[in-house]
Order: C-alpha cells, then sequence, then structure tokens
C-alpha cells in the first residue's frame, strides 16, 4: 500500500513539473510574439516570424503529456494571424498591390481561404494549412470612401445664440460688442498649422460669417507659385484677402465648403502637421505609392481621405501620373471642390491699407464693421504685437470691449493658430477664454489694447 501511494506521489510530482513546463514554454511563445499580436496589419515577413515562434513551440513541447492541449491554445492565437493575413491581403488588393516577397497576394489569399490548395509560401513551408477557420467576417482596416465629419463645438448652436453681442459700457467711443453666427464663433477657431496661408483663413472667416456656412480656408490657397514650391519650405510665400476671395469666385463661380476640402482637424496617424502630409503625400506620388512599409501606405491612405475626403490612393496615383508632382495638389483641391456652394454668391472685398491710408482710418473701418454686426480682416506686424513670431500675419476681429482697468479700448482677434494662447499676455494682450459651468478654456482668440493694435496694423479688408 505504501509502495502504491509512493507511486501515484512521483506520477504526481512529474505531472505537476511538466504541466509546469507547457506553462512556461507557451507563456515565452506567448512573449515572444506580443509585438506582431499588436500589429494592425501583417507583412510577410512578420509572418515568417511568426512561423519561427510556433514551430519552436512545437519542438519544445513534442513528447509532452501537455503538448496537445497547449498546441490548441498555440492554435487560437495562431488563427489570430491568419485573420490578420487576410486583412492585410484585402488592404493590398485595395491599393492595387500585386506582389510581396515574389508572392502573388491574390492566390494567397485565395489559398487562406480555403479556395487554393496549391499554393505554396515562397520558404516551401506548409505554414497555416492547418484548420483554423475564420471567426467572424473580415473587415478592411482602410479608410478611402469615409466622409470628413467636422468636429461638432462644445455646445449645441441655437438660432439666436450669436446675435450680436451690444452692451453699454459708459464709453461711447469703444461700445462692447462680439459679433459671431452658426459659422464664425468664439468656439469654432481653426488652425492653419505651419502653412503660410492665413491670408486665405481670414478670407474664408469673412466669407463663412458673411454666408453662414464654412467656407474651406485652403481652397482659397493663392500666392501665385504651385503648393508644392510654397510647401517646400515654412515659410511659404503669403498672399492678399482680397485677391483669394475675388480670384477663386471668378475661376469657379461659387464657394467650396470646409466639408469637401477640410482646413484643419485632422487625424492623421502618421504626422502633426498638415505641411509635412502634404510634402509625404508628394515625395510618395513620385514613386507611385509603391514603396514603404505596409503601415506607411495604409496611414498614407488613411490619411488622404482625411485631407480629401472619399479619396483614396488609386485616385492620387492616377492624378499624379497625368499632372505630375508640381501640379498634383492643385488637381486634388480641384477634384474636391467640384460641387461648388453659392453659385450666384458675388464679392467685391474693400481694402484700405497703410500705403494709402493712415492708421486711424484703417481702425475707423474696422470700427466701422463691428458696429454694425460684422467682421473684418486685418494684415498686421505680428511681432509688434507679441515677440515669439516675426513677420506679418492675417486674422480677422471679431469684438471690441472697454477695458476699466486699463482705460483702454481692446479689440477681440480671431487668429488662426488652433484654440491654445499662443500670444505673451502683456503690455495690453490678454487671451480671451470661453466660461460654462465646466470652468474656463483658451479660444484661439486674443484681446489688443488699441494703442498696441494701432502700431501693428497694416491694413483692413472687409465684405461691403
Amino acid at each position: 500500500m505504501k509502495v502504491k501511494v509512493f507511486i501515484l506521489s512521483l506520477l504526481f510530482i512529474f505531472f505537476q513539473f511538466e504541466l509546469k513546463a507547457c506553462t512556461d514554454e507557451f507563456n515565452q511563445f506567448t512573449d515572444n510574439i506580443s509585438s506582431l499580436r499588436s500589429k494592425r496589419l501583417l507583412m510577410y515577413e512578420d509572418l515568417l516570424s511568426v512561423q519561427k515562434e510556433f514551430e519552436n513551440l512545437e519542438i519544445l513541447l513534442k513528447n509532452q503529456a501537455c503538448e496537445k492541449e497547449t498546441i490548441k491554445s498555440a492554435d487560437a492565437i495562431l488563427m489570430e494571424f491568419k485573420e490578420k493575413r487576410i486583412r492585410t491581403l484585402e488592404t493590398y488588393k485595395k491599393m492595387n498591390i500585386a506582389e510581396e516577397a515574389g508572392m502573388n497576394l491574390s492566390e494567397e489569399l485565395a489559398y487562406l481561404n480555403g479556395k487554393n490548395s496549391k499554393f505554396q509560401y515562397p520558404n516551401g513551408s506548409n505554414f497555416l494549412k492547418r484548420d483554423l477557420p475564420i471567426k467572424r467576417p473580415i473587415e478592411v482596416e482602410i479608410i478611402v470612401e469615409k466622409k470628413y465629419e467636422a468636429k461638432k463645438p462644445d455646445y449645441q448652436l441655437q438660432p439666436d445664440k450669436f446675435n450680436k453681442i451690444m452692451a453699454d459700457n459708459g464709453n461711447p467711443k469703444c461700445p462692447d460688442v462680439i459679433n459671431q453666427n452658426e459659422a464664425v464663433n468664439l468656439n469654432n477657431v481653426r488652425d492653419q498649422d505651419t502653412v503660410g496661408w492665413c491670408y486665405a483663413y481670414s478670407a474664408s472667416d469673412l466669407l463663412s460669417f458673411r454666408l453662414k456656412k464654412v467656407i474651406s480656408a485652403v481652397s482659397l490657397y493663392d500666392s501665385g507659385q504651385t503648393i508644392a514650391k510654397d510647401i517646400a519650405t515654412d515659410e511659404g510665400k503669403g498672399g492678399y484677402i482680397d485677391e483669394s476671395i475675388t480670384k477663386f469666385l471668378n475661376n469657379n463661380k461659387g464657394l467650396c465648403l470646409e466639408k469637401n476640402l477640410p482646413s484643419s482637424d485632422f487625424a492623421f496617424c502618421t504626422h502633426t502637421r498638415y505641411v509635412d502630409f502634404l510634402r509625404s503625400l508628394l515625395r510618395h506620388s513620385e514613386r507611385g505609392f509603391n514603396q514603404g512599409s505596409l503601415d506607411d501606405l495604409f496611414c498614407m491612405n488613411q490619411n488622404i481621405g482625411l485631407a480629401f475626403p472619399g479619396m483614396g490612393i488609386d485616385r492620387v496615383r492616377s492624378l499624379a501620373n497625368v499632372y505630375g508632382k508640381d501640379q498634383l495638389l492643385e488637381r486634388l483641391f480641384k477634384e474636391q471642390c467640384k460641387e461648388l456652394a453659392f453659385q450666384d454668391f458675388k464679392a467685391q472685398p474693400q481694402v484700405f491699407n497703410n500705403t494709402r491710408y493712415t492708421v486711424d482710418t484703417i481702425l475707423s473701418k474696422i470700427n466701422e464693421q463691428l458696429n454694425k454686426g460684422d467682421i473684418a480682416a486685418v494684415a498686421y506686424k505680428y511681432h509688434l504685437i507679441s515677440p515669439e513670431r516675426n513677420g506679418d500675419h492675417a486674422s480677422v476681429v471679431v469684438g471690441r470691449r472697454f477695458n476699466k482697468e486699463s482705460n483702454k479700448c481692446e479689440f477681440l482677434v480671431r487668429n488662426s493658430w488652433g484654440k491654445a494662447c499662443s500670444q505673451k499676455e502683456e503690455n495690453g494682450v490678454s487671451c480671451h477664454k470661453n466660461c460654462d459651468g465646466n470652468g474656463c478654456r483658451y479660444s484661439g482668440h486674443f484681446w489688443v489694447a488699441e494703442d498696441r493694435f494701432k502700431t501693428a496694423l497694416t491694413g483692413v479688408t472687409f465684405l461691403p
């Protein structure tokens, strides 16, 4: 009896030891492939790495009592990779990529879907021939037809919420006023990023305010040179607010909406700056979108869908083949603006600049626009307001107030650098905040005292 118990004890210890060995080997296997499991797509070289790790696991578990159950667990993971590889091949197909590592990808896709038993990988492996059913339908992780959805305001727009705000502050020469509506308000500042197109964003705000519909800012690009040349450096050539409006209307007989050609709030997967995306697009176009990793091409295709809603790599490649790198971006902009709004709209912007008018005259025109419930675009020397950036800039003036503490009239400037406070708050300059029950947040607007504003102003443009 004692001998029998002793033998059973030995068998139990042996079994426990072997079970622990299987667990250790399996954990090591999952650790080794963890980075591959986190990838969205699976390239062929990744597939080879998975195969190697799986074969190593089979060798380590061979003839162990726990081999069968452990391999079954590994098979469940292997099925994930099979699904991921199918998603990858579907993505390749959408991007018109037919081969990888010398393999015909259509044949591999048929093989993984059980429709081509003769297919073999280049290394002669029968890997993934195991019976691994797909648990769910494959959804291709690629954005081509997805329509752009502009970010919603923090609050629900009400018909009367944006009426002109005007108050008697005891100073008839500087009554408080803030002009805003559904299209241009204190909560929807855009971000021109590092493209030097402030004039186009200001022109767009003038049109958007007048028409109560957000007009695409980048569609009004007009520097006199190709976009490719303009974005070659971070400087850019600049342009004129009035000309960007009149030239677009004369050439197109209508206006392009922001929803068709977005100008801000891009959730790019590979870039943080709009200009970097455009430069990358041009580089890829020169190579026919056939170089770079699959992840790079996947992200480029997704980024294209965000900047040019409804478009994908195939269409961009076709346009690049016809028009070349230098004209590609212009053609993309034109493609997005085929369906124009406000086709009967006409505009004759009025311009008062310091080459012909005094700064007092320019300021009086700004006040006239504010007093009648409108806004005005201004050109000014930005560094004379805030020293962190140098050079000429354009923005829109949307409000005015009398500051009783400083005893000065101040103007509210709507910038185009996002909602952060970009100005150095001192000497008559302060960032505007939107406040509600949840606290206060910067709005991308800033207040500037009249005397300081006058030193920087070089011109005003408005729609009569």
